[in-house]
């Protein structure tokens, strides 16, 4: 839309990298940064959603800007935070630059803060989200602290972060509709078909999938393995992987020539599939089929919550789904596992198993004491 608005806006765009690009020295100064001309090292990126810019354009005042584009140029230079995690936090400081308009960053005042700070918990975001917005404009108040443009933060980010309490959310998709999507599956592309296979059997990140090399599956022993780069964690796993989805990766690698080095998934630029892409053909494949009337929402990450469940239910440990998932804390996969309301539902089943109807044991109890009789009484009771 903006594209239809502004038909110039693409040509300024390729001009503004052209030169950016072809520059003898970064320039630091630019409005835009191209990320391409960065050469930042591979594990700080996601290729299945790469970052492909910086741009400062939104904040009015010069100074400001000036100020953002110093702070993340030391957060790209000193730190070794992920591209995505850094522009995440651009986005929010950004935008709190934005709506200060012409004030100056340097002056502002807690009663400003205070007003911005009320403003954004109107917006009804999460605890999780409105936390990590103010902390990402207390480190670029911190920034500017220790660089010696302010003496202190204009507030406490302690006065402002709300408490998050750990829940779990039922995300788990019904067995109805992924059987459904089963039963449709040969009527899909052949590489959509294969990573959703990824995301059913085994529960990969979206990400993890799209990213996957031609060298990621093996054997050892009877078994058959994947290994999986996190790009989230920034690390790599190896877990078990059904001999079935093995072997069709197999055939699948050979018959495309694709090399150990090379994305299993490549795009048509041969580089890693993007997840947006994914989502976007998936979405359209189970409209096309008709999958729950057509009206089926593709959620990746549900699928996770579903193989997490599935093996919790089973008698895996948690310690065991969380290393399965690449969780770094129980916590995070507790978050993962219905765990709690199937346990209270087979508690109930095998209380009622074992006592029977608990309305005719209360009965039966009301009576015992209405009586003075001791008899149905629990055992090692009394007047205290």
């Amino acid at each position: 839309a903006e594209g239809e608005r502004n038909p110039t806006a693409g040509i300024v765009d390729l001009c503004r990298k052209a030169l950016f690009m072809q520059a003898d020295e970064i320039r630091w100064e630019a409005n835009v940064w191209y990320m391409e001309r960065l050469h930042l090292q591979p594990e700080r990126l996601n290729p299945s959603s790469p970052v492909k810019k910086l741009s400062f354009l939104e904040v009015p005042h010069k100074g400001n800007r000036d100020l953002l584009k110093k702070y993340m140029r030391y957060g790209i230079g000193v730190t070794n935070l992920s591209v995505g995690a850094l522009r995440r936090e651009m986005t929010w400081v950004r935008n709190f630059l934005a709506e200060m308009g012409p004030q100056d960053a340097c002056s502002i005042t807690e009663k400003q803060m205070d007003g911005y700070f009320s403003g954004l918990a109107g917006k009804g975001l999460r605890p999780e989200s409105f936390n990590m917005q103010v902390m990402g404009i207390q480190h670029f108040y911190n920034f500017l602290n220790a660089r010696g443009y302010i003496e202190k933060a204009p507030f406490c980010e302690d006065y402002y972060l709300k408490k998050v309490v750990p829940g779990h959310n039922d995300r788990c998709v019904e067995a109805e509709t992924w059987a459904e999507i089963l039963q449709n599956l040969h009527l899909f592309p052949e590489d959509i078909r294969l990573m959703y296979l990824h995301l059913w059997g085994i529960g990969l990140r979206i990400s993890e999938v799209c990213t996957l090399k031609g060298d990621a599956y093996y054997i050892q022993g009877k078994d058959a393995w994947i290994q999986v780069y996190q790009t989230k964690m920034r690390n790599y796993k190896r877990i078990p992987i059904p001999y079935a989805l093995y072997r069709l990766m197999k055939v699948y690698l050979k018959r495309h020539q694709i090399g150990p080095d090379d994305y299993a998934f490549p795009n048509s630029q041969g580089e890693a599939y993007r997840s947006a892409t994914f989502r976007l053909k998936m979405q359209e494949c189970c409209e096309k089929n008709g999958i729950k009337g057509g009206e089926y929402i593709f959620r990746p990450h549900d699928y996770r919550h579903g193989i997490a469940t599935l093996f919790y239910d089973s008698g895996v440990s948690l310690q065991g789904v969380r290393d399965y998932l690449g969780h770094v804390y129980e916590e995070m996969t507790q978050q993962y596992v219905d765990y709690i309301p199937r346990k209270i539902e087979k508690a109930s089943e095998k209380y009622f198993r074992e006592h029977g109807s608990l309305a005719a044991g209360l009965k039966k109890r009301k009576g015992g004491e209405g009586s003075g009789g001791k008899q149905d009484q629990p055992e090692g009771t009394g007047k205290l």
